[in-house]
């Protein structure tokens, strides 16, 4: 039940007042608030994000949950889940606003997570505070394993929302959900933290038309909020047992240069070990890059790279996996949900005995 209206938001919290019930308020960054994913506090301690997947875990006992938050674009979306399960997707009206996020019947206690479903291109959001007419309550602990999950469009869950058999979403937006993409359907198997660091149509070196002046992964990765370079991370905060990469939007503007290509990835390995030293690193071949009928074999291009990439950067904690290749939805070249949920059967017990 969205309601961009503020005044609904108001005129509940007067209501409670009047009854002589309180109405509590927790600023986003407060420690009460356990966030999975890249965020920066702001000076009224909201947070910002652009990453998809970044959540929101809380606890509370009351009957209802509301957010106020403040958006850049008019199609930033988030999965709201109840008790473990999804109680809606809502979008957060451009500007800020206040959004009830669910409504009980009864005062009792609940696990609420508010998940971001679209991409780091759609825009910027701040959650600024959580509002309640009952109590805040220590989240459950976090768990203690952590993935983190660098690519493009696919990594980021582009048409996760797509299933066979159902009609398309009109926009890219409504197709998107990260919360459905491979990466994070891994990270709930094996009970570990997820942080997705993924932009739509980046690559390592260029963007998929052959732009260079775009960041790029090694570039975005650096970054808590994704086109913000000023927003620099932490990587101390986040210390990933695993990292696997996906990136295939360099081979859409054709093959880039074998010498350039390889030594860059190197040096993203090396970047990533600095980071994170105890880490084991999967090189997934990107499902969406394919050998043409006609031309140069861009896949098999690709596998080779990544083989000498793997080969040059050594240690043993380092592999390539394929995972296949799956057909776009229609009007819509990226591979839909089922395709995530093959691709994360297909990782699964590689990451789960990289975790052991």
């Amino acid at each position: 039940m969205k309601l961009p209206l503020r005044e609904f938001f108001f005129a509940a919290t007067s209501l409670l007042a009047g009854g002589g019930l309180r109405a509590t308020t927790l600023p986003a960054a407060d420690a009460l608030v356990q966030i999975e994913g890249r965020t920066v506090a702001t000076s009224q301690q909201g947070v910002r994000l652009s990453f998809p997947g970044v959540a929101f875990h809380l606890a509370v006992r009351g009957t209802s949950l509301s957010c106020r938050a403040n958006t850049t674009a008019e199609e930033v979306d988030f999965d709201v889940v109840v008790d473990g399960s999804l109680v809606e997707r809502i979008r957060l009206p451009r500007g800020e606003s206040d959004t009830l996020l669910f409504q009980g019947k009864t005062d009792a206690e609940h696990r609420v997570e508010l998940v971001h479903c679209t991409e780091s291109s759609n825009g910027v959001s701040e959650i600024e505070s959580f509002t309640t007419p009952g109590d805040f309550l220590p989240p459950p602990p976090a768990p203690q394993h952590k993935l983190l999950f660098l690519g493009d469009s696919f990594t980021a869950g582009a048409a996760t929302e797509c299933r066979p058999g159902l009609p398309v979403p009109t926009t890219k937006a409504k197709r998107q959900n990260a919360r459905l993409s491979y990466g994070w359907l891994l990270s709930r198997r094996l009970q570990a933290q997820v942080s997705i660091v993924a932009y739509a149509g980046r690559g390592l070196l260029r963007d998929w038309q052959g732009v260079k002046t775009v960041l790029s992964a090694p570039e975005f990765y650096e970054n808590a909020v994704a086109d913000e370079p000023g927003t620099a991370w932490n990587h101390h905060d986040y210390q990933p047992d695993v990292i696997g990469i996906c990136l295939g939007n360099d081979f859409d503007a054709g093959v880039p240069d074998e010498t350039d290509y390889i030594r860059a990835y190197v040096e993203f390995i090396r970047k990533l070990r600095r980071d994170a030293p105890r880490a084991a690193i999967i090189l997934i071949l990107s499902p969406v890059v394919n050998d043409p009928k006609e031309g140069v074999p861009r896949r098999t291009v690709l596998h080779a790279y990544l083989d000498e990439i793997a080969r040059r950067s050594g240690g043993g904690r380092i592999e390539v996996v394929d995972v296949g290749t799956y057909p776009g939805v229609p009007g819509d070249w990226h591979p839909d949900g089922t395709a995530h949920e093959a691709v994360a059967n297909l990782l699964e017990p590689i990451f789960r005995r990289a975790l052991d």
